[in-house]
């Protein structure tokens, strides 16, 4: 009894009020059901009263006692930057969750001898994430933290979002596709499991991608591997060039590709504040034709038409094989619009990008130039700087759902200022933004440089 009274005393508040509503017994059943709700449910009570430092030591404490509980950690991630709005717990749940994930597959992987399963195929459904989950599993592989090729259950390309991507999948995972042989594998007593959604390369490196690219593009950097994570496959090449002779494109042709987000693919409000008015990017689809780089745009049949002209093609009404939005991110002379998943391709394929109204600025990535959407907390006040968005603690979530309820407006580019942004990527030199340092006095008038080479546009912004 008195040991018990010692270790009670040693114990914090948080630890107190896990081990009191979760117990320490193991569950099972609605148990179990009822455990996790209860242990989300205790987290936000501690993060209303207590604050996100007192909300994510009880999370911390939470898994400790039930290791199971990692799962439940995701849903908190999200309602914690999509929700409530704070990029430093979200930064810590990550931390611990795909720190548990990681350390989970390892150890079953040395007991069972068998690669892991990958577990969030819910990424096939969307271009972004499929292309930088599979990205972070062919970086985890390039620096020796895979011990086995993953394997992907996957038995028809109609589930993925781009499905000429299958190859591209293929060099990252072993796809088992026949439905015997995957029911085979599932049914081994240990199966790995392998969790790409918030990924874990050391402790500094960690979480979603959004937020660990930059620092990983410099990590594989001073490794000696390329900033390129994928390589055009001549079966997309040819597919893709094959079906754009008719519309004018060579292989020769210097083109930029056009992707503004609207309505109509993903949409939901937190998703909102993405979207931008195309026609805001009609002078500069004018001035790039002039100069004479053609534009490609891509996107969805619901998408705003544009002025048709000479030089530029617009294929959102357009029926066209998987491989040319694949192509056409691959190989342009720079990506040029929303921060949407078509950026992953490109971003990923080692193009660099001009992106218009880009936030979160925390999420920015290197090989880019970005020029960052503007916020104020009323019509009166000045533009808030990055310091003040870190002091807010914004500086990496982007739901809509959170500016509108701390009262924070939104500033849109104008269409000059869109032109002004391009002028300053042709006045850098697209193929320069890989390497900042090499044209200094093109960009101190025109960007300011973060960590990791991340770039950043001056013009009508307060950065710090």
């Amino acid at each position: 009894m008195h040991m018990n009274s010692q270790r009670f005393e040693k114990e914090t508040d948080s630890e107190i009020l896990v081990r009191r509503v979760l117990g320490e017994s193991l569950m099972s059943g609605g148990s179990v059901r009822h455990r996790n709700d209860w242990s989300l449910a205790m987290i936000f009570e501690t993060l209303k009263t207590d604050g996100v430092s007192r909300a994510t030591e009880a999370a911390q404490h939470l898994v400790k006692i039930h290791p199971n509980l990692v799962d439940s950690l995701v849903k908190l991630y999200a309602i914690i930057k999509n929700e409530y709005g704070s990029s430093a717990m979200g930064k810590e749940i990550a931390y611990i969750y795909s720190t548990m994930k990681r350390n989970q597959m390892e150890s079953l992987i040395d007991i069972s001898q068998t690669p892991p399963m990958h577990t969030t195929s819910w990424m096939l459904k969307r271009v972004g994430e499929m292309v930088d989950q599979t990205a972070g599993v062919v970086r985890a592989t390039q620096l020796g933290l895979m011990k086995y090729k993953p394997v992907l259950l996957l038995s028809d390309k109609k589930e993925l979002s781009n499905s000429a991507f299958w190859p591209y999948l293929a060099d990252a995972f072993e796809i088992i596709s026949d439905p015997k042989d995957a029911q085979a594998f599932r049914a081994q007593p240990i199966v790995p499991r392998l969790d790409t959604y918030m990924m874990h390369f050391n402790d500094e490196i960690f979480g979603h991608a959004s937020e660990y690219e930059a620092p990983l593009f410099q990590l594989l950097h001073q490794n000696g591997f390329s900033k390129q994570t994928f390589n055009l496959k001549s079966c997309t090449e040819s597919v893709a060039q094959s079906f754009l002779k008719k519309y004018g494109l060579g292989s020769d042709d210097i083109f930029t590709t056009l992707h503004v987000r609207e309505e109509g693919y993903v949409d939901s409000s937190a998703h909102s504040g993405r979207n931008l008015n195309p026609h805001h990017f009609q002078s500069s689809i004018d001035y790039l034709i002039k100069q004479g780089v053609k534009v490609v745009r891509i996107g969805h049949p619901k998408m705003t038409p544009l002025k048709e002209q000479s030089g530029f093609v617009d294929l959102t009404r357009s029926d066209r094989p998987s491989e040319v939005d694949i192509y056409l991110c691959a190989k342009n002379w720079f990506y040029f619009g929303s921060s949407s998943g078509p950026y992953s391709l490109a971003n990923h394929f080692g193009r660099p990008s001009l992106l218009i109204d880009y936030y979160p600025f925390g999420t920015a990535r290197p090989n880019c130039f970005h020029v960052p959407r503007s916020f104020r907390e009323n019509k009166r006040s000045a533009i808030l700087s990055f310091s003040d968005l870190r002091e807010m603690d914004l500086q990496t979530v982007w739901s809509s759902n959170v500016y509108t309820k701390r009262c924070i407006e939104t500033i849109g580019m104008t269409e000059s200022q869109i032109r002004n942004a391009v002028l300053d990527i042709l006045l850098i030199g697209p193929e320069n933004l890989s390497a900042p340092d090499d044209v200094p006095q093109a960009l101190e008038s025109s960007c300011v440089i973060e960590d990791f080479n991340v770039l950043f546009s001056r013009r009508e912004l307060v950065v710090f």
